[in-house]
């Protein structure tokens, strides 16, 4: 909304007002023309950080009381075709709520449309005090009207939230908790002082439980997206992402490539079943050469790759050294294996690392063979 439009916006309200991003006002359409400054005016005291949170780039709209018991709608929105400015655009007043009311509804009828409606609804004094609350709410927290009056709405909240709109977990009696979105709406008095604050509590605990139901599906299948099925390590994917994250820090790290020899022989000699269980036991004894920090990964189907992160020449030496020495050991049913291993580490080359390792397992490779 904007000047080229103030044709169009008088004809739909009373009143509207173009300001800068200071809330001077620039331009004055309707019958509110004497306002030179929204936040210095006091007929917007009681909207004034609604305004600041607008000229912030966060529309609004809101209910007006005016000094005289009459309300006014007022929208807040930026327009950004001629540089950024604020407009409010004021709608005619209405009679005051006291009296729709009473030509509408019976104080009664009223009454009954509260403590009956589907969704929560609490009064709060400006201490934070339960002033008055409906059946629904009281029954949703398992507890009574009566004890909701005179507590402090942060007794039953984990955290009271801000804004018109928000959600917050409510603590129920038996000390459950549930999700609510709630709306709220100030009342002020003719003074421009916060009288109550009331709030509707829509109920939307089990649409909360089936986002973090779909959360931690999406975290589980991100996790089996990573992970080698048979092994249990993480898989080629896993270990390039880190590889990648690691290069891109800058600082030294080690890569150590092993090979398995004796696989393919295995799985001829005494079946696939039993080759799987050489690679899993494998991948334990890998573990045992390495700290915690470093990863472990399955990248094909008899290798394995070892990222060492902060780690210097020597101590990724120290790690191929280790993983020889266990390699000595026997490994569950089948004794002691062979392995191709070879070594990278960025002193060398921080991109070229993989190739670096690769070229050394199989030099090593060729080198075993030959000496056999």
């Amino acid at each position: 909304m904007g000047i080229p439009a103030s044709s169009l916006l008088q004809l739909l309200f009373e009143s509207v007002l173009v300001c800068d991003t200071d809330g001077r006002v620039l331009h004055a359409y309707g019958e509110m023309t004497d306002c030179g400054h929204v936040l210095r005016d006091v007929r917007f005291i009681r909207i004034r950080r609604l305004i600041r949170e607008a000229l912030d780039g966060k529309p609004f709209e809101t209910v007006l009381e005016r000094a005289d018991g009459q309300r006014s709608r007022v929208r807040g929105s930026i327009d950004v075709a001629d540089g950024v400015r604020l407009v409010l655009a004021i709608e005619a007043p209405t009679p005051p709520f006291s009296e729709v009311r009473r030509g509408r509804l019976s104080g009664p009828e009223y009454d009954f449309i509260i403590a009956n409606m589907r969704q929560g609804l609490w009064r709060i004094d400006p201490d934070g005090v339960v002033v008055g609350a409906n059946r629904h709410l009281a029954a949703w927290l398992g507890a009574t009207v009566s004890d909701l009056k005179g507590s402090y709405a942060e007794h039953w909240m984990t955290a009271l939230g801000d804004g018109p709109t928000y959600e917050a977990d409510f603590v129920a009696v038996d000390g459950s908790i549930k999700r609510g979105i709630v709306t709220r709406s100030e009342i002020f008095g003719q003074a421009g002082e916060l009288l109550w604050s009331v709030e509707i509590i829509a109920d939307v605990t089990r649409e909360q439980a089936a986002r973090r139901r779909l959360v931690e599906e999406v975290e589980r299948m991100a996790m089996i997206a990573r992970t080698d099925a048979l092994t249990s390590l993480p898989n080629r994917h896993a270990f390039d992402e880190r590889l990648r994250q690691l290069q891109g820090e800058g600082e030294a790290f080690g890569l150590v490539l092993v090979d398995l020899d004796d696989l393919k022989e295995i799985n001829d000699s005494k079946g696939h079943p039993a080759g799987d269980r050489l690679l899993t036991s494998m991948g334990r004894r890998l573990r045992q050469a390495v700290r915690d920090s470093d990863l472990v990964a399955r990248i094909g189907g008899d290798e394995f790759a070892l990222l060492l992160p902060a780690a210097t020449r020597a101590s990724a030496e120290e790690v191929v050294m280790r993983i020889r020495e266990l390699l000595r050991e026997p490994l569950d049913e089948f004794g002691s294996v062979h392995a191709s291993i070879g070594l990278g580490h960025t002193d060398f080359s921080p991109e070229g690392v993989f190739e670096q390792a690769d070229r050394a397992m199989y030099a090593d490779k060729r080198q075993r063979k030959g000496s056999e």
